[in-house]
């Protein structure tokens, strides 16, 4: 099954979702996409108002706050000893660059390699920040995704997997920004309620043409 052919059927499961990444701007996504890491968005939404609460979700501030006391209050999202280094240190680098203004008029692929660049930004968290944050026609490839990939073709591409994921994926959304959303979020969805690590292949809205619904070896379970 291609990709606009299961984007059609989970949006007519799941309907039109709600803005996937809560932020009122750019930074916060920087923000949340650091803090979601290894954790769920409730923590972080903890997370992002013991910051608010302290002004702290201004990079000027952020830069220059305490360690401890950042990681005092990013408790909720895990891992915050860590990840209080590295907020204070891309909250620098923006901050270097010019802040949004700034980087807004950068190209995507040189974006992309600045952010990879930055301590604890991934592939996938790079590409989150380009799509919520800056507004570029990009798709998130997670491990959804991934899964919910294998499954449909019955195979895997191997290490350069992702980057086919992705150019495939945001081909079937017309390298539109709203769709790109639309379409993680309900990839997202559709791994948390049918395509689970143990899958509930029951009323999935991709059969038939899944290949791992099909195959023999489910038909024997």
């Amino acid at each position: 099954m291609k990709p606009q052919q299961a984007l059609r059927r989970l949006a007519a499961r799941y309907g039109r979702q709600q803005a996937w990444w809560p932020a009122a701007h750019t930074f916060k996504v920087v923000i949340g996409a650091l803090l979601v890491q290894q954790t769920r968005w409730v923590q972080v939404e903890q997370s992002l108002a013991a910051l608010r609460a302290q002004s702290l979700l201004r990079p000027e501030l952020l830069a220059d706050v305490d360690l401890q006391r950042l990681a005092e209050l990013i408790r909720p999202s895990g891992f915050n000893h860590q990840k209080s280094a590295r907020l204070r240190r891309i909250a620098g680098w923006w901050q270097a660059q010019g802040g949004y203004p700034a980087l807004s008029r950068w190209t995507t692929p040189d974006l992309r390699g600045a952010l990879l660049g930055q301590s604890g930004v991934g592939p996938e968290t790079a590409d989150a920040i380009l799509l919520y944050g800056f507004n570029r026609p990009v798709f998130v490839v997670d491990a959804y995704l991934r899964r919910l990939q294998q499954r449909l073709a019955g195979r895997t591409d191997g290490d350069n997997g992702d980057q086919a994921l992705a150019r495939q994926w945001l081909a079937a959304c017309d390298h539109d920004v709203e769709r790109c959303r639309q379409a993680h979020a309900l990839v997202v969805i559709h791994g948390q309620r049918n395509c689970r690590p143990k899958p509930d292949c029951r009323g999935c809205p991709l059969q038939p043409g899944c290949s791992y619904a099909g195959s023999s070896i489910l038909a024997r379970r």
